[in-house]
């Protein structure tokens, strides 16, 4: 009697094995050094399991800054609508880096919970997070737009200088006069310096007549990553 030995495969489970490092990163979350629990922050992120979701929201309240501004990264690649309020509250933080990831990931889910408070926080100090504020809004578009242009049709020009880096990241052709209007109204020196640097030269024109109406001396360096530049976010 003859016995045939037959050899099993050895079949692999990625999708396990996945799935344990997502718990593993979920426990490292808790470590008691800030650099572990950034790197796992990240990294959760990167494998886009809605089981990472609750964990990265809890993150947003680390004592550690960059740990705050890794989970808020990182909830921007999850996309779960479960994160936009903890979001909009990261927008508050103490920390500029943590607040830019904020804006950032926000645009990344847009929910439209989130235009009135990114619109508000056109008026942020730090000139990075602010422009991810003005990337996301123009990722949500119509959402976004409505409220902007209605702004602009009821010629609230206070609110469309508040916003003004809105209108030029997205340059729509037409809005050169709503802009100088309310430059002319309400402008700063650093709304003059952004539409004199934007690359559109109707409101360089209008950022030096300004400059020279009020006695200031426009500076930066154009192309030097300190201004905004016309239709540069509106792909």
């Amino acid at each position: 009697m003859m016995l045939l030995l037959f050899s099993l495969p050895i079949i692999e489970c990625p999708k396990a094995n996945a799935e344990d490092n997502v718990g593993k990163l979920i426990r490292k979350l808790q470590d008691k050094h800030p650099k572990t629990r950034a790197k796992s922050a990240k990294e959760l992120g990167d494998l886009k399991d809605a089981r990472a979701v609750v964990p990265l929201i809890n993150a947003l309240k680390d004592t550690d800054s960059y740990v705050r501004g890794q989970a808020a990264k990182s909830l921007g690649k999850l996309k779960d609508a479960r994160a936009v309020d903890p979001l909009l509250k990261a927008l508050k933080d103490d920390y500029a880096y943590v607040r830019e990831e904020a804006a950032r990931s926000l645009g990344e889910i847009k929910d439209a919970r989130a235009v009135s408070p990114l619109l508000d926080f056109l008026k942020e100090d730090s000139t990075y997070a602010r422009e991810e504020a003005v990337k996301s809004l123009v990722k949500m578009g119509p959402d976004a737009i409505g409220p902007l242009i209605k702004a602009g049709k009821e010629n609230d020009l206070r609110r469309v200088a508040e916003v003004y880096c809105f209108f030029i990241c997205r340059g729509e052709s037409g809005t050169e006069t709503l802009l100088i209007d309310a430059l002319y109204k309400c402008g700063t020196e650093k709304m003059a310096e952004d539409f004199a640097y934007s690359g559109n030269e109707r409101l360089k024109d209008a950022a030096y007549k300004w400059a020279g109406d009020h006695k200031y001396e426009i500076r930066g360096v154009p192309g030097a990553g300190n201004s905004l530049v016309w239709g540069r976010c509106s792909s």
